[in-house]
């Protein structure tokens, strides 16, 4: 016999939120004094769940500091899943690769300005944001700046094009024929296309003589609209776009009451401080031919541009902080927490069964998460097979790593650590690059090129068309296809075309 009772993981989360060690945590978090916490014990994704409960009995801004991008990456997913429908900010840094400061990548920056803009527009509940140390060695632009230079759009209201094309080029974006990343933007006639900074999908604004008529976000790869808005705000390129003058830590925008966990404090201050030692040796070998490539990170003062462990701890001094990990780094209280990680198991369910009945034997409630409803049929399965007789409670929600509470008496296990599976984070894209390679051959695209499309061969390129498709606005292409002595044409998504090249780079005779 086995029993698996479905359980809703709110009401784990509210069980956490009675436990005297989280009340105690958020008593703590709003003295004035702004005590220094050190949280020691705590094994696998345990830290999440305290954050989680804390955060639902103290809705306030909280941000996260793990200790590289991956940690930070698994942190923000495990806070997402256990919070619902709480979106959780992650701060990335702008950079390809964390650490190496020669490639920008405008996907991270679109990140780091979305997560800005939600802070200065944040005026009711707080929010959560998990960052790392290569995210906070770069400053970002304040936050008087950024609202200076930031372009609100409404509906209805009177806007010139002139004026919005002068506007975004003056905030450095290019303008393409069709937008495909952030930091561009495209005009068709009363049709305004822009990737802001600030969103995960670019606008669409539609204008009926110089009035506003509709705003839309629109997927940049289907060219298809998603969801009608009242309003827009378009930002610019915060890493590039302003001088290093008007930039500051992030810690100092947040808001007075933040409290800042942080996961080995000892780490941060050194990561920090290596990659100041770098941009000093780089900035050393860069000569004016150089600096260029640099320029995004480099500009103007360099070193009021990013920041040592000295200028950030001045800035953790405002703050109240609770630290995890290894020692404590800070004078301060201790909180003991008695937990272990989830035991090995490796696919032996032999050894998963006799845990589960151990834990039972000791009054231990067991937990399995999973975000696979079909992996819940399949413990179902094994168990029933092995006649097992095990007592267990089904989450389908996704973990990264399983722990137990040995206060509360509470195991929580992983489905991918039990089958030895490795468990992948997602983060946020503002697009594909494989996918935009679509918009970036059709700017390349002249009317009689030849091209071939995945279902349907080889055609002519006769140009764009813009089609409603169950009410939602669509670009689309217009191709010539030759049949025997007829000629067809026929309109397609934009998905599904990729440009034509003959032998010996030869246009072909003959298409179809």
């Amino acid at each position: 016999m086995y029993f698996c009772a479905i359980m809703d993981l709110k009401g784990i989360i509210d069980l956490y939120k009675s436990d005297q060690r989280i009340q105690r945590i958020t008593e703590l978090i709003e003295d004035p004094t702004l005590p220094r916490l050190f949280l020691n014990g705590l094994r696998g994704s345990f830290p999440s769940m305290i954050a989680s409960a804390v955060y639902r009995s103290n809705p306030k801004m909280h941000l996260f500091v793990l200790e590289n991008k991956e940690d930070a990456a698994y942190f923000q997913n495990n806070l997402k899943n256990l919070l619902g429908k709480k979106d959780v900010l992650f701060f990335s840094d702008s950079f390809k690769k964390p650490g190496y400061l020669d490639e920008v990548n405008k996907s991270n920056v679109l990140l780091r300005a979305e997560s800005i803009s939600r802070i200065m527009s944040s005026v009711t509940t707080g929010e959560l944001m998990v960052t790392y140390p290569e995210a906070l060695f770069e400053k970002v632009v304040n936050t008087k700046t950024l609202a200076e230079n930031t372009l609100h759009i409404k509906i209805n209201e009177k806007l010139d094009v002139d004026f919005i094309v002068e506007v975004l080029v003056e905030y450095g974006f290019d303008h393409t024929d069709f937008v495909y990343e952030p930091g561009q933007f495209s005009v068709r006639g009363g049709i305004v296309d822009v990737y802001s900074f600030g969103n995960e999908l670019p606008y669409r604004v539609e204008l009926f003589d110089d009035e506003v008529e509709s705003i839309r976000t629109f997927d940049p790869v289907t060219q298809l609209s998603e969801k009608k808005i009242s309003q827009v705000t378009i930002v610019p390129n915060i890493q590039s776009h302003f001088k290093s003058g008007v930039k500051t830590s992030l810690l100092q925008l947040l808001p007075d009451n933040t409290s800042i966990w942080i996961k080995n404090t000892e780490n941060l201050l050194a990561v920090l401080d290596k990659l100041y030692k770098k941009a000093e040796n780089i900035l050393a070998q860069l000569d004016n031919t150089k600096i260029l490539s640099y320029e995004s990170i480099f500009k103007d003062d360099f070193k009021n541009t990013i920041i040592d462990s000295k200028e950030l701890m001045k800035d953790l001094n405002n703050f109240s902080l609770l630290e995890w990990g290894i020692k404590a780094y800070f004078d301060g209280q201790t909180m003991e927490f008695k937990s272990s990680p989830q035991p090995p198991f490796q696919k032996n369910f032999e050894l998963l069964i006799g845990n589960l009945k151990e834990n039972s034997k000791k009054d231990y409630a067991n937990f399995i998460f999973t975000e696979n409803p079909k992996q819940l049929v399949r413990f179902e399965q094994i168990f029933e097979d092995m006649e097992a007789d095990v007592e267990y409670r089904c989450i389908q929600v996704g973990l990264h790593e399983g722990f137990i509470d040995h206060q509360l008496k509470l195991a929580f296990y992983t489905d991918h650590q039990i089958f030895d599976r490795f468990y992948r984070y997602k983060i946020k894209q503002s697009f594909a690059k494989k996918n935009a390679l679509t918009i970036k051959l059709l700017n390349q695209l002249q009317k009689g090129d030849y091209v071939t499309h995945i279902d349907h061969g080889i055609g002519k390129f006769i140009g764009l068309q813009k089609l409603t498709v169950n009410g939602k606005q669509q670009e689309t292409v217009r191709i010539e296809y030759k049949g025997g002595d007829m000629l067809f044409v026929g309109v397609h998504s934009l998905h599904k075309i990729s440009k034509y090249v003959g032998q010996d780079g030869k246009k072909p005779k003959i298409y179809k």
